[in-house]
């Protein structure tokens, strides 16, 4: 089975997710704050982390840096809000991006997407 974390998403979202991803033959782990993502990246081998690009493009480079830190190498994809227009191209660029809100179908799309 296939692991994911997905960080800083509405928790109606992450039980939908949790329960449709399941179906696809993967588990979702979900968390909230920087400490939590952490100790979760640390003591599991995730295949994928999702990061809610809402949040301050200082803390999404920080968080990008951490999971780097830690010398895992999950796929990364980044949720951009549907109202949100514009994120630092560095992100854009190494990243394939889900605008709108975080769907079973999107995500799996998302996943497609990424080589390797």
């Amino acid at each position: 089975m296939n692991k994911a974390l997905v960080c800083q998403i509405d928790a109606d979202v992450s039980a939908h997710l949790k329960q449709e991803m399941k179906r696809y033959g993967w588990s979702i782990d979900a968390c909230d704050g920087m400490l939590e993502m952490l100790r979760l990246l640390e003591t599991n081998d995730y295949d994928l982390v999702v990061l809610n690009a809402t949040a301050r493009n200082v803390e999404i480079h920080t968080r990008l840096g951490a999971i780097k830190a830690l010398d895992k190498n999950p796929r990364i994809i980044l949720n951009l809000a549907e109202s949100e227009n514009y994120m630092p191209s560095s992100l854009i660029i190494e990243f394939p991006v889900i605008k709108g809100t975080l769907t079973t179908a999107k995500l799996l799309d998302a996943v497609h997407e990424i080589p390797g």
